[in-house]
């Protein structure tokens, strides 16, 4: 049962058949599921072949590349989505297989009472070879979405060229932002500098602490 104050006075109490209480502790465990679901059912529709191979390996040496050429020792696995919280992120190696994730993942939002935002969902190419003279046009619903030249993820700037020439200006940006923000920041306050037991006025928070030792050690 609920209810909600309105100018003061309580409304008559109802029933509450949908969602959590605002800042449940159940809320993320539900969402973390309900996308789980969402995830799992879309790794089974997808064809095989789709996706992005990674080749690795867990001992150590992360960035050898020459011992990711080793038949034993080397373990392989498919990327298909990089899933963070909300934010989706569908990877492929052609335009065909990108439309038809998005088909597969489109379908499965709907189902569950998901919906993509088309306003803020963007498509980024990164060519291998020569890029084509009229880029491919991926759709959701009869939408056409948008082809940026660059599309930010958790905070990294990806480019179309696979250069960090914009992750590292956009870094040196924000931290240039937070030092000038530090810079504007009005000073603190000075505390009150004057000794409490004789009213000496002291020009520093030190020569305050140094001048009341002097009164402590003057006691019998």
């Amino acid at each position: 049962m609920a209810s909600v104050v309105v100018g003061g006075e309580e409304t008559a109490t109802f029933d509450v058949e949908l969602g959590v209480k605002q800042g449940c502790v159940i809320a993320p465990i539900l969402f973390n599921i309900y996308l789980a679901a969402a995830t799992f059912l879309f790794h089974e529709r997808i064809p095989p072949g789709h996706g992005v191979g990674l080749t690795y390996r867990l001992d150590g040496s992360l960035f050898n590349l020459r011992r990711l050429q080793a038949r034993t020792k080397t373990l392989s696995d498919k990327v298909f989505e990089l899933q963070y919280a909300d934010d989706c992120v569908l990877v492929a190696h052609s335009p065909e297989d990108l439309q038809e994730a998005l088909n597969i993942i489109y379908d499965i939002y709907s189902t569950l009472g998901l919906v993509i935002n088309t306003d803020k969902t963007e498509v980024m190419y990164q060519w291998s070879g020569v890029a084509p003279p009229v880029e491919p046009v991926i759709s959701v619903a009869g939408a056409e979405l948008q082809i940026s030249p660059q599309f930010n993820y958790l905070g990294s700037v990806l480019s179309v060229d696979c250069s960090i020439d914009e992750e590292c200006n956009e870094r040196r940006r924000r931290r240039h932002e937070r030092v000038l923000h530090r810079l504007q920041r009005p000073p603190p306050p000075e505390p009150e500098l004057q000794c409490p037991e004789c009213g000496r006025l002291c020009g520093s928070r030190i020569g305050l602490y140094s001048h009341r030792r002097t009164h402590r050690q003057q006691l019998p």
